[in-house]
Parts: structure tokens; sequence; C-alpha cells
């Protein structure tokens, strides 16, 4: 079995993780918000309730056209989220691995941080369907 843990790997990755960001991101800027073809959910689908995501996409592509407040109406939680996932991302690229005793990083990656998360994630997922 061959094991991918080199530094090579690891640039593959984040030059995927890259690619795969620059198409998602011109993808959303080509598409007229009013036309897009967006997944619909399958837990709305079924239940008729919304999810904690639903309405990510739209809001995604509302805020890559500028309108904010469009995308705040559509998920305001992903804008919240938005610039803490930046974050675990940069911190990920800067510490990977090598440096996981740095402060940030632990505080980030410890049980009450995923549990706050948890919790929000849970509390807004009652709260939109109320």
């Amino acid at each position: 079995m061959v094991e991918y843990n080199g530094p090579a790997a690891t640039h593959r990755r984040w030059l995927a993780l890259a690619l795969t960001a620059v198409v998602a991101f011109v993808a959303l800027l080509l598409i007229a918000p009013e036309g897009a073809p967006f997944l619909r959910c399958p837990f709305k689908m079924m239940t008729g309730l919304d999810c904690p995501g639903c309405g990510s996409q739209r809001a995604l592509q509302a805020l890559f056209h500028g309108h904010l407040s469009q995308a705040w109406a559509y998920n305001p939680l992903t804008l919240i989220g938005l610039p803490i996932v930046a974050l675990y991302l940069a911190l990920e690229a800067v510490t990977h691995k090598q440096n996981a005793t740095h402060r940030l990083y632990r505080v980030l990656y410890s049980t009450p941080a995923i549990l706050a998360w948890l919790v929000i994630i849970i509390a807004w997922w009652v709260f939109r369907n109320i």
C-alpha cells in the first residue's frame, strides 16, 4: 500500500483545493443568479424543512455578485462562517501538523470549539424552521 504523506502529496492536495476553488469561483461569477442550476437539498425535499446549509449555494453566488443583503437573506450562517473557515484553512496551511502545539491551532481544534460549532449549527437549524 502506497502512503501519500510527503511534501509533494501535500502540495498536490493544496493545488487541487486551489484549482477547485478557482473553478467554483469562476462558475459562480459567470452563472446569472436568477437562472443558476443549484442542487436541491435532499433534507428539504424529504421533510419540507430547511437544513442548516439550505441557501448556501445561492448565498455564495449572491456574495460573489456583490449582493451582500441578498446573500444574508439566503443564509446568514454561510456569511458568518466564511471568515472562520478561511481562518481554519489558513491555520492549517501555516501549521500543517509540524506545529500542532500552536496556541490558536489548539483553541480552534479544541473540544469546546467543536462543540460550540455544533451548538451554533443545531440552534440555527431549529431557529430557521420555527
